[in-house]
Parts: structure tokens; C-alpha cells; sequence
């Protein structure tokens, strides 16, 4: 029998806990004790095993990453804090050189900053932002069509063709059931990740 707990970071949250290049942990999988103390991970692991209520596994969970979380040396960045912001606030339709400019910084330096915090490009954090928006619409049932305009795609085939590249599947038989039913851990808004 198998347990598994999602456990959804804000943007560079990952950075802040674990202090490793994220780009080296994208497309990875990667064992939670190569990142933090065994021991601490097995101690979690028996909490779990012990509790049958969700409520009581997303709390240990919960405290054992704010606990990592305040060993930390890690902060992020303040321009990858308001680049991640102002891209998931604009649904990712900003341009990225205009964006850097904004916050005081070169293109390339920006990319690299993602990379390292993030794990992705600014671009690719972008086109996440636009899909994750475009993605919450169709579940509410908005027509294809005004989301595609809205979200800034070129046209309705263009969204279906993102759609399917990302979720395996057309937009129309995306539903919310297809959504996994999982437990969302979050940090306060005052912590750094």
C-alpha cells in the first residue's frame, strides 16, 4: 500500500527549501532524502503511517517544511518575487525584456535567475501562467473560444493544441473530476518561499 502526499510550492518555493539549482532538479525525480535530513524524513514518514485523517497528514506534513523551511539559508530573489507575481497576475502576457527592464535587470539576467530559483525560463513560467488561468476557465465552463482571446493565444486551435501538449487531452473533455483530489500544503504569506 502506497501514500502519496502533493505538496505544491509558490514560484521558487523550492529554492528556499532546498537551496539547490531548481534547474537541476527539473524533469527529475528526485528522492525527498537527497534533498533534506533522512532522519527528519523518516520521523515524517511514521506521522503519516500513524494518522488516517487527511486534515492530520497535511499538518505534519505542513510543519515539517516550515520547519526546513526556517533552517533555510535560502531566499529568493525580490526580482524573481515580483517577476513570478506580475507574470501569474497578467496570465503570463508580459513581454520578458520589458519585464527585466522593469525590475532592474538584464534579459539575461533574469533567465538565469529563473533557472536557478525557478527551474524554468521566464518564457516557459509564462506560457505555465497563461495554460494554468486558461486551464482553471475551462473547468468553470467558459467557452473555448473567449478563452482563447482573453488568454492571448493567436486563436481557439492554438489553445486546444497547448491544451492537449500539456493535459494529454482536448479542452472539451477536461473536466474537473480529471483534477487529482489532493491535499494542498501551503506556507503562510509571511514565510520566504
Amino acid at each position: 500500500e502506497t501514500r502519496s502526499v502533493l505538496v505544491m510550492l509558490q514560484p521558487a518555493g523550492a529554492w528556499a527549501l532546498f537551496g539547490v539549482s531548481l534547474d537541476e532538479l527539473a524533469d527529475a525525480h528526485v528522492s525527498l532524502a537527497d534533498l533534506l535530513p533522512p532522519r527528519e524524513i523518516r520521523e515524517l514518514e511514521e506521522r503519516i503511517d500513524a494518522s488516517e485523517a487527511p486534515r492530520s497528514i497535511n499538518t505534519a506534513v505542513q510543519s515539517f517544511l516550515l520547519r526546513a523551511l526556517e533552517r533555510s539559508r535560502q531566499s529568493v530573489h525580490p526580482a524573481i518575487r515580483a517577476a513570478t507575481s506580475r507574470l501569474m497576475m497578467e496570465r503570463g502576457n508580459l513581454r520578458i525584456e520589458a519585464l527585466a527592464a522593469q525590475l532592474g535587470l538584464g534579459k539575461r539576467q533574469l533567465e538565469r535567475l529563473f533557472r536557478l530559483q525557478v527551474g524554468v525560463s521566464p518564457r516557459e513560467f509564462a506560457a505555465l501562467a497563461r495554460f494554468a488561468w486558461t486551464a482553471d476557465q475551462v473547468m468553470a465552463g467558459r467557452p473555448i473560444v473567449d478563452i482563447a482571446a482573453e488568454a492571448g493565444y493567436a486563436d481557439q486551435a492554438h489553445l486546444i493544441r497547448t491544451f492537449v501538449k500539456r493535459t494529454g487531452q482536448t479542452p472539451g473533455r477536461f473536466t474537473p473530476e480529471d483534477v487529482a483530489d489532493v491535499a494542498f500544503v501551503q506556507s503562510p504569506p509571511s514565510t520566504t518561499a
